[in-house]
This record gives structure tokens, sequence and C-alpha cells, in this order.
């Protein structure tokens, strides 16, 4: 006899449990490593929660699809961020730099600019966003 085993969609709490999730694994990932590299201030896990629990729902993706995505983007864009991070003494810019999750911030400014300044817009300033994206060459003129 075969059993049924019936799937129910995410709720709000998993979905932010996998962000939390996903926000831990991102920490041991690239993007920390070249902070450590750039001697930079440790990373706020706190504000890792609040920013992949904003972002992660404009991927329309499970967590490691997004997971996927961004190692590739990592890949493809890494000249540039290591760029940024050996200039990092120039900076007056956002604590945002210092966090891993700038790596998905960066993508989503690169994939969908509009929408990501939208959903930044509920829950954090947009000049903060403007001054990670002007860190990283993106302007919002």
């Amino acid at each position: 006899m075969t059993r049924k085993t019936s799937r129910r969609l995410p709720t709000d709490a998993d979905l932010s449990w996998m962000a939390f999730q996903w926000a831990v694994s991102l920490l041991g990932g690239p993007v920390e490593r070249l902070l450590v590299r750039a001697e930079t201030k440790r990373p706020d896990p706190e504000l890792s929660f609040q920013v992949i629990d904003l972002l992660l729902p404009l991927y329309g993706a499970d967590v490691l699809q997004v997971t996927e995505l961004l190692d590739a983007f990592f890949a493809s864009h890494e000249v540039t961020l290591h760029a940024v991070y050996e200039q990092s003494e120039d900076w007056k810019a956002s604590a945002l730099l210092y966090q891993p999750e700038v790596l998905m911030i960066y993508e989503r400014l690169e994939a969908d600019q509009l929408a990501t300044r939208r959903q930044w817009n509920t829950r954090f300033p947009e000049g903060e966003l403007e001054r990670v994206a002007n860190s990283l060459g993106i302007s919002f003129d």
C-alpha cells in the first residue's frame, strides 16, 4: 500500500526560519572571507536576519535555489567585490557593507532595482540602500 503525503506551503514562520538558516550558512561563505580579509567589523546576525527576511520573498524560489544563484552571482562579480573591499578604508558607507547579505542586496539591485527599492522601503530608509548601491557602483539616478 502506498502512502500519500501531503505537501503544504511554507508558512511565514517557515520562511523566517529558512531565512535564518540561510543567513547562518552565508556567514561562512565567500563574502564572509572577503570581509575578514578586508579587516572590517564583525557582521550583526540580527541585521542579517532582518535583511534576508525582507529580501528573500523577492526571489520567488526556495532557499537552495537562492543560495545557488548567489554563489553564481558571487563568482561572476568576484573581481568587483574584491575591488570594493580593497578600497574599504575609503568607505563613508553603510554598515550594511560589513554584512554578508550585501551580496543578496547587490544581486537584487542588479536583477530588479525597482522591486528591491520598494521592498526595502517597507522596513529600512532608502538612503541606506542607496549608500550601499553607490559603493557597489550602482546609481539610483
